[in-house]
């Protein structure tokens, strides 16, 4: 009996063991097709390479992360090094998040995207999420990323980032206050409700990342008539 408890204790470590390093060449390959990995962000977001990557491991709640045996120890080191990716910037942290998939298209369709990667560079992002901007105009979507429709895309897209500064909902203006844009157009400002433009800003604030910060926004920023 002790022996098969053995023998069933030793095949789970190496199952571990093994399923570590498929994971990393899983997400090696993965990172490759797409430029960027979901699954680490969502892991790096919970917290677990806060807690369970570095030198200090007193918060991490798996008891087998500093066991040498088998090379566990190892293993995941070397998992927290290809696998999840330190803080990332606010384009990596949109790309990641399902919900902001038309907003990436949009990104990609401006070549925004590499001016949000830029880490030498700060930004607030007001992000709309897919639903805010599925309440546009039937139609209007189609457009703006058609061949056409890119450089108003590109404006309006302006008209959610701020440059050179990185404003958490703690430091977010007072009502009726005007912020100038990184296209260099004015927006408003209002508390009641909270919105830019008359578009509402949603619930999800705060996603720091390496070069600024993202909030969700639940409508879409239009220029003022």
């Amino acid at each position: 009996m002790k022996a098969t408890l053995v023998s069933t204790a030793l095949a789970t470590v190496l199952s571990v063991s093994s399923g570590f390093e498929n994971h990393a060449e899983e997400q090696n390959e993965r990172r490759l097709r797409w430029g960027w990995d979901k699954g680490a962000v969502f892991l790096k977001y919970k917290g677990i390479n806060d807690r369970c990557c570095g030198e200090d491991l007193t918060e991490c709640e798996f008891k087998f992360r500093s066991w040498k045996l088998f090379g566990l120890k190892d293993k995941w080191d070397h998992w927290c090094e290809t696998s999840i990716p330190e803080k990332s910037s606010v384009n990596a942290f949109i790309f990641a998040e399902d919900k902001f998939s038309t907003l990436a298209t949009a990104l990609e369709a401006t070549g925004l995207d590499e001016t949000l990667k830029d880490p030498d560079s700060t930004f607030t992002v007001f992000a709309p999420n897919d639903a805010a901007f599925d309440n546009l105009p039937e139609g209007t979507l189609d457009t703006l990323l058609g061949e056409e429709g890119l450089d108003l895309l590109t404006n309006i897209l302006l008209l959610h980032v701020i440059d050179g500064a990185e404003i958490l909902s703690t430091g977010l203006p007072n009502s009726d206050t005007q912020l100038t844009t990184a296209g260099g157009d004015v927006v408003s400002f209002t508390t009641s409700p909270l919105a830019i433009n008359d578009a509402a800003i949603g619930t999800d604030l705060d996603n720091e990342a390496s070069n600024g910060v993202v909030h969700e926004m639940d409508g879409v920023i239009l220029p003022s008539l």
